[in-house]
């Protein structure tokens, strides 16, 4: 017989990648389930998910924003950074820019904000078609946290069908 536990993560894509790899790292340390289901219980509360969309376009065609918000965006050049923390997803700031500079400049001073520098960061870094945009955010990062690897996830399709080619994020917990 096995055992099967189910737990629900409240998270997604690269948030659920790095919780079930500090359960799997867990469970191979010390084989007990306690000590794993805790880990993942922690891990599921703890993460968030901060990431960049390059266009409104996906969020239009998906229905999760109207025409007239995706005018305006498109129009204005407002790259959202989106938040996905306990299941739910949020609009956490509307930047102007390109997400090459200015936005994705201010997802960098977010993600300084919001990370204890003296803690402990359990972190990976998301992108849908732009490695290079995701190992930019690395290297400006790297010097303010304490991350022993950041480990880099390629975003699926069908995550890449609701937030778009160009998005990039990072997922962490503390």
């Amino acid at each position: 017989k096995v055992k099967v536990h189910c737990i629900d993560s409240k998270t997604a894509t690269i948030g659920l990648g790095l919780v079930a790899m500090n359960v799997a790292q867990k469970a191979a340390e010390t084989q007990d389930l306690a000590e794993t289901l805790a880990v993942a219980k922690e891990a599921s509360e703890k993460t968030h998910i901060y990431f960049l969309l390059d266009s409104l376009d996906n969020l239009y065609k998906g229905g999760r924003i109207g025409k007239a918000g995706q005018l305006v965006g498109s129009l204005l050049n407002i790259k959202p950074v989106l938040n996905l923390h306990a299941g739910e997803i949020s609009a956490y700031e509307k930047v102007r820019g390109n997400r090459e500079g200015k936005a994705l400049e201010r997802l960098i001073e977010i993600l300084k904000e919001k990370i204890d520098p003296n803690k402990k960061l359990y972190c990976v870094i998301g992108y849908s078609d732009n490695l290079e945009a995701a190992e930019y955010m690395a290297e400006k990062l790297k010097e303010h946290l304490q991350c022993e690897d950041f480990i880099f996830m390629q975003m699926g399709c069908v995550i890449g069908i609701h937030i778009g080619l160009g998005a990039v994020g990072m997922t962490f917990y503390q």
